[in-house]
């Protein structure tokens, strides 16, 4: 599911296997709707055609996810935010440096354990960096949406949470986008417990040999 039926359709591009890799990971940091926008579907396919590996935009979508959190982001997250990060300088550097919101209390239970999936990253076999990184990313995206999932009610709590740091934004964009928004900083919280599980840190254990 790359986009709605407006967009280009994937299906008969030899890109879409890498197209709904993108998807799923963007989406799962964006919150909201489980398609991407038209406009970021043509976007995505056109740095799929110009070669940009997929393990590069992974971690290009999660850096331009941290850099909103910091600096508190006001309006919905396009993949268009992430062009920035693409750049050589921008993938090879370390998370940004802006100071963080700041932390609350985190009322949601504790979610399953880490562990057994940091050990089958760890015991992914060795080869070809970018499968590699892409094949950790996908070990940490599955868990990501299991600890989200296994959350049950304490989403609510989170969620209103969220609504609190954005307020009036409802009014402007509308409930949909306010509502993924507020999916976007929930579901960061909770990623934030697993710091061992992002793409950035997948990157600097076994990525950086991607081009």
């Amino acid at each position: 599911m790359l986009t709605p039926a407006s967009a280009p359709d994937p299906v008969d591009s030899p890109h879409a296997a890498d197209a709904e890799e993108v998807r799923a990971h963007f989406v799962a940091l964006r919150g909201g709707a489980p398609f991407l926008s038209s406009a970021d579907g043509v976007l995505l396919l056109d740095w799929l055609e110009a070669g940009v590996p997929v393990a590069r935009i992974l971690l290009a979508v999660e850096l331009t996810a941290q850099r909103r959190r910091a600096r508190r982001a006001r309006r919905p997250f396009t993949l268009r935010e992430c062009a920035r990060a693409l750049s050589t300088s921008a993938t090879s550097a370390r998370p940004p440096r802006e100071s963080p919101p700041p932390v609350r209390p985190d009322p949601a239970p504790l979610g399953p354990d880490p562990a057994p999936v940091i050990a089958a990253i760890a015991a992914l076999p060795q080869g070809e960096p970018e499968a590699r990184a892409r094949a950790a990313c996908a070990l940490a995206r599955a868990f990501h949406e299991s600890a989200w999932i296994a959350l049950g009610e304490a989403r609510e709590v989170l969620l209103t949470e969220a609504a609190a740091e954005l307020p009036g934004l409802a009014e402007v964009l509308g409930q949909d986008a306010f509502a993924a928004m507020c999916e976007e900083i929930a579901r960061d919280r909770v990623r934030a417990r697993y710091p061992e599980l992002t793409a950035s840190h997948i990157w600097q254990e076994f990525g950086r040999g991607v081009d």
